[in-house]
């Protein structure tokens, strides 16, 4: 009997302390603070996007090539990325 008080006791000082670590931190806005700087993330964007684009587009060109050489000679099921 005195266990379980000194048991509540104790969740009743610990309990708003685990809530408290518990609530989600607030958050702050993701939007720049200024016009100029909203358009310099945009930029940067799609800037990374241009070059992941060329990139890939690059490293396309010849896929068509190694998949029907690959496939002529090892089979169908070879995985001709292998060449790459």
């Amino acid at each position: 009997m005195v266990l379980g008080a000194v048991l509540g006791a104790a969740l009743g000082l610990l309990a708003p302390a685990c809530l408290a670590a518990q609530a989600a931190p607030k958050a702050t806005p993701a939007t720049p603070a200024t016009p100029r700087a909203a358009a310099r993330g945009a930029l940067k964007a799609l800037e990374r996007v241009a070059e992941a684009r060329a990139r890939d587009k690059a490293t396309e060109e010849y896929d068509p090539i190694f998949r029907k050489y690959a496939k002529r000679y090892f089979g169908a099921n070879f995985d001709w990325k292998v060449f790459k």
